[in-house]
């Protein structure tokens, strides 16, 4: 579809990412939170093969070790701000993956916070950056207007712990978010 919003929606432990936008131009991912995606696609919180796409407050979060790398992985210019997105539990782990890449992507403002077991990566094209500040100096990612943006840090989530069979998600015994 072509501007579409797509907001207030809530993604639990799918196979397929949280989120995905596979055609369309000017479509935006609002105020979504995503849970556990991506047990077999190639990406557990949101794909973009759309063209200008923007992907803003939403918060992603991946906990299980079985899950596919990575977060995000965008084939197509989009612009991603002020989202929390966080990994733990899986050493090779990437919050982005961004393919066919030339800097037009916008990428700032993100709080990137790494659990248990989990260290920050982002690859662009065929290059991995394993710190924030690499990830920054690589372009113009988590930069605008000359102002440095986005930062590594805890989101203060209050309450993540193991659920025990909510209702309003079904069976998640043991699973962690």
């Amino acid at each position: 579809c072509d501007a579409c919003i797509i907001e207030y929606n809530y993604s639990y432990n799918c196979d397929g990412a949280a989120y995905q936008c596979y055609q369309g131009t000017n479509n935006i991912f609002r105020y979504n939170l995503g849970i556990n995606g991506g047990h077999t696609c190639q990406a557990s919180g949101f794909r973009n093969t759309g063209s200008n796409t923007f992907f803003y407050h939403n918060t992603i979060l991946r906990t299980l070790l079985d899950q596919v790398d990575p977060l995000i992985l965008s084939e197509n210019v989009g612009t991603f701000y002020n989202n929390i997105l966080y990994i733990s539990g899986k050493t090779n782990a990437k919050f982005f993956v961004l393919q066919n890449e030339s800097s037009d992507s916008s990428i700032y403002g993100n709080l990137y916070s790494v659990g248990y077991g989990s260290t920050f990566k982002v690859k662009i094209n065929s290059t991995d950056y394993t710190s924030l500040a690499a990830f920054k100096a690589a372009g113009s990612y988590e930069t605008k207007d000359g102002n440095s943006f986005g930062v590594e840090g805890d989101p203060m989530f209050n309450g993540i712990a193991t659920l025990t069979n909510p209702s309003f998600v079904g069976d998640t015994t043991g699973q962690l978010f």
